[in-house]
């Protein structure tokens, strides 16, 4: 798997995927390479990863119906599957969400009440926490899932992270506690995401 950020040239590891029979290719921060040309995007780079996206399909095709082994045609056969993140899809060109290019459009909302709850608890369970057993940690990933209403996944591991340094220099053999998550609510960590952007997201149609 090939993971794309900041400015690399993403149409050029696409190729290098077909080539070397890589399967999948993430686009992370998808809008920051491919704004749409009518905000000021860049025409060109757009025009070179769309030309990719469709010589791939045309690969797929031509590798199921080749028979020639000779040809080198059959390797092509290999799916490459293109897969790109945003925060906001509203900026990506329209293009790309055209049949035959990002066929689906997967919108991954915040967690739940119940899964904060149970994000809580797969770091919580790796910590040092005072009185740790089952049902203390059950009960304090109860209480901080009500505190952080409109955190994302990487928000609460954030979170933790802070409480744990909050706990650091507390003597020797510490424990993180829960005045360490409050505190660390208070001061450290806040949520990465405001109404109006759930909002828009949740609103947002292709």
């Amino acid at each position: 798997m090939f993971v794309v950020k900041d400015m690399i040239l993403a149409a050029d590891i696409i190729l290098r995927a077909v080539i070397n029979l890589k399967k999948v290719i993430f686009l992370d921060e998808f809008q920051a390479l491919f704004t749409d040309r009518n905000r000021g995007g860049s025409g060109k780079l757009t025009t070179v990863l769309l030309q990719c996206l469709d010589d791939i399909r045309r690969w797929f095709e031509i590798g199921k119906s080749t028979k020639d082994g000779k040809t080198g045609l059959h390797r092509c056969g290999r799916r490459v599957v293109v897969i790109a993140a945003t925060n906001t899809p509203w900026m990506i060109d329209s293009a790309f969400l055209r049949t035959g290019r990002f066929d689906r459009v997967v919108h991954v909302g915040l967690p739940s009440l119940f899964e904060r709850q149970s994000i809580l608890r797969v770091h919580i369970e790796k910590m040092r926490v005072r009185n740790g057993n089952a049902e203390n940690i059950s009960m304090l990933c109860e209480k901080l899932s009500t505190l952080t209403e409109g955190f994302s996944g990487a928000d609460i591991a954030a979170l933790c992270r802070a409480a744990a340094v909050r706990s650091i220099g507390q003597g020797e053999g510490y424990f993180v506690e829960e005045h360490h998550f409050r505190d660390a609510l208070k001061i450290d960590v806040f949520r990465s995401s405001d109404d109006d952007l759930v909002k828009r997201l949740n609103t947002w149609r292709p």
